[in-house]
């Protein structure tokens, strides 16, 4: 395997550092040699002769210049042979309209009383009466009867009525049976075995009392278990750094 193959491929900057130089870079700006404008007028180059674009013109509106085909009014029967005429028809105007109220339409005439025709007799009832009271006279219920009870000769049955309704009484002044407090029968008589649940005890926490299994590294096997050697890199140096040059060693080397 060849030595090329194993040289490091450095990655190109996109632009130029100052580590890339060991002088100053270029500070000194020269007039450009490019174009007409700020041209260098003590160049001894030969300046080739330059052009440029002309400015656009103004864009005039369609009112400003002068009409176009568009503004003729073209004939349509024009064609490359001619006028062409062919045969054309009118409508006649139309006339006014007659009045009809001049003489009578089917509906004028009633042909229920037709004095040409024979018909069948026709009668008719009279005319309705006024109902209008005007009979001075009264009627039945113009009286008023005594009851028969009063001025009848014959006994009349017996009657009964129906007394008034009284005062309703309050009934919140009596006790109810909700007024009294019954006691306990556990008092006089024997009471039933009662039993409580016991208070929650606090939950002992595990964590507290014992290491889980996170508390064990089981990556550290190199303190008990022998390992094998490892090797590493050196540093990556920079090609654009400097290299230190000390006086003092360079005279120990020549003596």
């Amino acid at each position: 395997m060849s030595s090329a193959n194993l040289d490091y491929p450095y990655t190109k900057p996109r632009a130029p550092i100052s580590a890339m130089f060991s002088s100053p870079g270029p500070i000194y700006k020269l007039p450009t040699l490019v174009g007409e404008k700020g041209h260098d007028f003590e160049s001894i180059h030969y300046k080739a002769p330059s052009y440029s674009f002309g400015h656009r013109t103004k864009l005039h509106k369609p009112g400003e210049c002068s009409p176009g085909p568009a503004a003729y009014a073209q004939n349509p029967k024009m064609t490359t042979r001619g006028e062409f005429l062919g045969p054309s028809y009118t409508l006649k105007y139309r006339t006014d309209k007659t009045d009809t109220s001049s003489s009578p339409g089917p509906a004028e005439y009633l042909p229920n009383f037709s004095t040409v025709l024979p018909k069948s007799p026709e009668y008719k009832f009279g005319l309705r009466p006024d109902i209008s009271n005007k009979n001075p006279t009264p009627g039945p219920n113009a009286y008023s009867l005594p009851a028969p009870d009063i001025l009848s000769e014959k006994p009349s049955a017996p009657q009964y009525s129906i007394a008034g309704r009284t005062g309703r009484k309050n009934i919140e002044t009596t006790p109810g049976p909700a007024e009294y407090a019954l006691g306990s029968p556990d008092v006089i008589k024997t009471a039933a075995p009662k039993y409580t649940m016991g208070a929650q005890l606090p939950k002992e926490n595990v964590a507290d009392r014992s290491p889980g299994p996170a508390a064990y590294d089981n990556t550290k096997v190199t303190l008990t278990k022998p390992q094998s050697p490892k090797f590493s890199f050196g540093i990556n140096h920079s090609p654009y750094k400097g290299q230190l040059v000390d006086r003092h060693y360079d005279d120990i080397y020549e003596c």
